[in-house]
């Protein structure tokens, strides 16, 4: 049995709009879904371009001001037990 690769990606840093989880069955090594993360995340903001979806303020900013309250976060999921 081949050991699978995966990696999970996001897109703003400070906001984010997409998350990406790729699992690549029989992948080995996660360089190998790095990509395929990529290309998701590029496809998503190349198609916002296209129907002229204005991308949020300050999306290739790689900081944030020292007073801007952190982002929201995100509800815990809620677990069932059967």
């Amino acid at each position: 049995m081949s050991d699978n690769a995966w990696f999970v990606g996001f897109a703003q840093r400070n906001n984010p709009e997409i998350v990406v989880a790729v699992l690549f069955e029989g992948g080995k090594e996660s360089k190998l879904a790095v990509p395929i993360v990529r290309d998701v995340i590029k496809a998503f903001y190349d198609k916002k371009a296209r129907l002229g979806i204005p991308n949020l303020p300050g999306i290739a900013r790689t900081d944030r001001p020292s007073d801007a309250p952190p982002p929201p976060a995100l509800p815990a999921p809620k677990l069932t037990g059967d």
